[in-house]
């Protein structure tokens, strides 16, 4: 049976907009639970409403990754290659719809204790254009 272990998540986020890039860096700690043909990563991203912290999990399969977060705004995004996917964005002012295509995905074991998943996807929100984003999420197994 498979053991969640603790790990230190770096988000590396770079979004683009209208000709604007904005880039950011968060750092987590978290639990990861490897399977043998997947992986799931669970954090929490700090204070965030009443009901406290927003909880994201990421779950890796084999060409795919989904990004669910809970909190005062949760959604549930789907990554993959070549791909439209449609979701949800639920904010406290109601529901947006929500489309991501996925232009990269890439997973890569770097050791027996450090991998990176790379997403680079463009957005539109409500039918409209809403920039392109590219992550890089570095996990470390402690």
């Amino acid at each position: 049976m498979p053991i969640a272990r603790e790990a230190h998540i770096r988000i590396l986020t770079k979004e683009t907009l209208d000709g604007l890039v904005n880039e950011s860096q968060s750092d987590y700690r978290g639990r990861l639970l490897e399977r043998e043909r997947s992986i799931l990563l669970r954090y929490e991203d700090g204070p965030e409403g009443e009901e406290g912290p927003a909880s994201t999990s990421i779950h890796i399969r084999e060409g795919q990754a989904e990004i669910v977060r809970r909190g005062s705004v949760s959604n549930r995004l789907i990554y993959i290659p070549g791909e439209w996917t449609s979701c949800h964005y639920q904010t406290p002012m109601g529901i947006l719809d929500l489309r991501v295509f996925t232009e990269r995905f890439q997973f890569l074991k770097l050791s027996d204790r450090k991998m990176r998943l790379i997403l680079s996807y463009q957005l539109e929100l409500n039918g409209q254009e809403a920039g392109r984003r590219e992550l890089s999420i570095e996990i470390v197994m402690r």
